[in-house]
């Protein structure tokens, strides 16, 4: 069927470019205290979320050939991407609120950068904490630059929400106007009732799956 061929190339498309499709490469309770811990210096523990940027953050343990090493997880789920950062020296300042790390980018590949980046975290009680997010690819990353957001640590993984309320969404979009796009340069009449019923359907299965994508690199281990 000519629509179907049409839907399954445009996602085909959205693959090739990166949209959604590619992304680069458990915590323990929240301490009580409104400072870090000297054991948070290693990086601390939870989930970092903003409902209002869409975006979360943490350090995990992931499994590499020499063993396992420690890494930051940025989540930008409106975007969507997911990239991941290897840290190379932590700090935390005398007063214990304010955590910097100093960190390399690593690729998909396992590419480490050369380049030195670094991110602040500062606290302000149990569970809130500031950071500034800055443009980074096709997203945004935590840094010591950009726009300010309050975070909150969690031990809930936010992930499979912030896939079904942004990445979604933003996905859904991306593949709609692209659909009608071509539609159109094909001579596809978009306001037709069929044509409307299997682009929804086709769109939402593509976001669907965009988003368990980035829910999984979100949740590497």
């Amino acid at each position: 069927m000519k629509m179907h061929r049409l839907l399954k190339g445009i996602a085909a498309v959205l693959v090739t470019i990166g949209i959604g499709a590619t992304v680069l490469h458990q915590p323990a309770t929240a301490h009580a205290s409104s400072v870090f811990s000297k054991t948070d210096v290693k990086g601390p523990t939870g989930y970092f979320k903003s409902d209002k940027a869409g975006f979360a953050f943490r350090w995990a343990n992931v499994k590499v050939k020499s063993g396992t090493a420690r890494v930051i997880i940025m989540g930008d789920f409106k975007a969507p991407q997911v990239a991941v950062m290897l840290p190379t020296k932590n700090t935390i300042t005398n007063n214990r609120t304010k955590f910097t790390a100093r960190f390399h980018t690593l690729s998909s590949a396992g590419k480490v950068g050369t380049k030195n980046y670094y991110l602040y975290l500062n606290k302000k009680s149990s569970t809130t904490y500031t950071a500034k997010l800055t443009n980074y690819r096709n997203g945004r990353a935590v840094s010591t630059k950009g726009t300010t957001y309050t975070f909150t640590r969690t031990t809930k993984n936010p992930a499979s929400t912030y896939a079904t309320k942004f990445t979604k969404p933003t996905i859904t979009k991306v593949f709609t106007t692209a659909a009608n796009t071509e539609a159109k340069a094909q001579k596809t009449d978009i306001t037709d009732s069929d044509y409307q019923a299997a682009l929804k359907k086709a769109a939402n299965t593509y976001a669907t799956k965009v988003a368990k994508q980035v829910v999984t690199a979100f949740d590497l281990k």
